[in-house]
């Protein structure tokens, strides 16, 4: 027999303490008695305190024996140091006042099931000092707010889409009423007043560029038609007639808008002059003639000085004024002119080619396939084209003048939106007529995906 020590530790780290006569290091103590002695003992020795913590030094988890008895380990005597209190660790725990209420009151299995007592009596110090949770109505105020902000946020976002699907709804709608007002015909006004004044007031930039419309090229196109244009690679080393190598120009005539590359680049003519001043003497009144179909559909050169002799420039020089061209280049059988000059002169034949007159079939004959034109050679099996080209080499004038080395080629493609294009090129004829014959499928692929889609 020994006499060892069960410790009672009131809260405030008092001990109270209560002498037992155990068998060897364990005391079997029946429910009944560990009730009764707590109970007398907490009213003996603690009347005023707070409910107490019953503290169990050394010990394994509880556990109950077949006789329904509470097995308790021993504990020593010493009184308990603070850090002990505070940090519990090894084999020493904490029993809180629910665990000690629930014996008081006579439960069988207090703690748990198999008499575990609240927490495991070997859980570390972290465990025994996790930060307990909120208490509920926190909690409740904390998921409430968060779902306010949530649905205020959704609601917020709503109303962002619900504005940028209008504001897109507009810009549709207002780009719909550009589109229709872009092809609506000028009541009274030729065919080719949209044509004229859009060829007047695009740009000459050296970069392909969209003007006078709001359709827009995409940038596929755009890189396409760039690299074609700069494929135009001077014949010889003589860069003394400039240093760009092709000019290009395609004006809509139903709507004016226009796609041009280096459209101010200026060339001698070369024979596509012949085109215009035919269809000019056709529109002042004068009939077909053998002289007007050599010169027009076979460049023949004789035949158009005697066309300049019969009719001379002045009728020429009136006619370029109404396109809005310096008068002066219709003086001269030849002269030198733009991309943009010869689509102007094109653009204002079109208001006659549109007249279905008795001409007509004429003009089909004489333009529709003529000598050397790119334009009828690469897109003729599609539409109904009227063109006429123009090309000449120094051998050609025993000149050593570099600028009498050019490609020219301008024209009507009748498509779905009729175009007018032109193209005036510094290049050894077959040079340009090589390069124009790749240039023109692009260009023709860009008008119909912007205009005709």
């Amino acid at each position: 027999m020994s006499n060892k020590i069960h410790s009672i530790r009131d809260m405030d780290g008092k001990h109270k303490v209560m002498p037992c006569i155990v068998e060897g290091a364990l005391a079997v103590l029946p429910r009944g008695f560990v009730a009764a002695s707590c109970a007398m003992i907490l009213a003996a020795t603690m009347p005023q305190a707070s409910l107490p913590v019953f503290a169990v030094g050394n010990v394994t988890t509880p556990r109950t024996d077949s006789k329904n008895a509470y097995v308790v380990s021993s504990v020593s005597s010493h009184p308990t140091t603070d850090s002990e209190e505070r940090t519990p660790s090894g084999a020493g725990s904490v029993v809180h006042d629910s665990i000690l209420n629930q014996i008081l009151d006579g439960q069988e299995n207090p703690g748990g099931i198999n008499g575990e007592i609240g927490t495991s009596l070997g859980s570390s110090a972290a465990t025994s000092q996790s930060v307990p949770e909120p208490p509920r109505h926190i909690k409740e105020v904390q998921e409430r707010k968060e779902r306010e902000e949530r649905e205020q946020r959704e609601k917020e976002a709503k109303v962002r889409r619900e504005k940028a699907a209008r504001d897109k709804a507009k810009k549709e709608a207002a780009y719909q009423a550009a589109l229709e007002k872009e092809e609506e015909p000028l009541k009274g006004k030729p065919a080719s007043t949209k044509a004229l004044h859009s060829l007047a007031t695009a740009g000459g930039e050296k970069k392909v560029r969209v003007y006078n419309t709001v359709r827009t090229l995409s940038d596929d196109w755009t890189d396409k038609l760039t690299r074609a244009s700069r494929a135009f690679e001077p014949s010889n080393d003589d860069d003394s007639h400039g240093g760009s190598e092709v000019g290009w120009i395609m004006t809509d005539l139903t709507t004016g808008g226009t796609i041009a590359y280096n459209a101010d680049y200026v060339t001698y003519s070369a024979s596509c002059i012949k085109g215009p001043y035919i269809i000019c003497l056709l529109e002042n009144g004068n009939q077909p003639t053998n002289d007007m179909y050599l010169a027009g559909h076979l460049s023949d050169n004789d035949a158009y000085m005697n066309l300049r002799r019969t009719y001379g420039g002045d009728v020429m020089k009136t006619w370029l004024k109404k396109a809005g061209i310096d008068a002066e280049k219709g003086q001269r059988p030849y002269t030198d002119l733009s991309s943009r000059d010869l689509a102007k002169m094109w653009s204002l034949a079109y208001d006659y080619i549109l007249a279905k007159n008795s001409e007509t079939d004429w003009l089909n004959k004489t333009f529709t396939d003529s000598l050397n034109s790119e334009i009828s050679k690469v897109l003729g099996a599609q539409y109904q084209t009227y063109s006429k080209a123009g090309w000449i080499t120094p051998a050609a004038t025993q000149s050593e003048e570099a600028k009498y080395n050019v490609y020219t080629n301008g024209g009507i493609v009748m498509s779905e939106h009729p175009y007018v294009v032109a193209i005036t090129s510094y290049n050894d004829p077959m040079i340009g007529m090589q390069k124009t014959e790749k240039l023109l499928p692009l260009i023709d692929a860009a008008h119909r995906e912007i205009f005709e889609n």
